[in-house]
């Protein structure tokens, strides 16, 4: 016997990322490439955030309890399961797009347990948990907004917020930190410059007229 022959199995990492490859519509795919270049974040990091945050929301998973077919628990909250509760309509879902996700051990057991709950596969459960995150207007700006956040230092955030509030009141209307980010993205056509250079030069050449 060889030296070491009882180990030399390799032991599975308890975080080992296990992948999960959901096919999606051509809209849905070109929303997420499109959070994807605006956060400057790869799309396997945006879909498994958008994902997460609708996994973690009560309102998301209400929206999906019509589908149902086995008990499933939500933090405190027991949503009860219906042999008779609404069929997936898989013609609808499933599209030739298909994205590549990574997850964490943890986060494949939670939604492989909604999978079972609606008696459908992991794939196809984490392609409603997609659809819901960004049907979810509360949701969808929550997480962004967080990465927003997280996209600029303190002082240029500051400053950010300012112009935010400023364009909201013109506009009689709460405007959203990624929504002021999105038209930067969007109007600023310079493509020799990053997304983040193209964020920091829009700041500081608007803060100028608030102050």
């Amino acid at each position: 016997m060889k030296e070491g022959s009882q180990t030399a199995k390799r032991k599975v990492r308890s975080d080992k990322k296990r992948d999960i490859k959901p096919t999606i519509s051509a809209t849905l795919n070109e929303c997420v490439h499109n959070l994807s270049y605006i956060l400057n974040q790869p799309v396997k990091d945006i879909g498994q955030k958008v994902i997460m945050a609708a996994l973690n929301s009560r309102e998301c998973i209400e929206s999906l309890s019509m589908h149902f077919k086995r008990d499933y628990r939500h933090d405190n909250t027991i949503f009860r399961g219906n042999l008779e509760a609404e069929v997936i309509q898989k013609r609808n879902i499933i599209q030739p797009e298909r994205l590549h996700l990574r997850f964490k051990g943890c986060e494949h057991e939670r939604i492989s347990a909604l999978a079972y709950s609606m008696d459908c596969s992991v794939s196809l459960a984490t392609t409603m948990l997609l659809i819901a995150g960004i049907r979810n207007r509360d949701v969808f700006t929550q997480m962004v907004d967080l990465e927003v956040i997280r996209l600029l230092d303190p002082g240029r955030l500051k400053s950010l917020k300012m112009i935010q509030k400023y364009i909201s009141k013109l506009n009689d209307q709460h405007i959203s930190l990624f929504s002021v980010i999105s038209y930067v993205a969007h109007e600023v056509v310079d493509t020799t410059k990053t997304m983040h250079e193209k964020v920091n030069d829009w700041i500081d050449s608007n803060i100028k007229n608030i102050e």
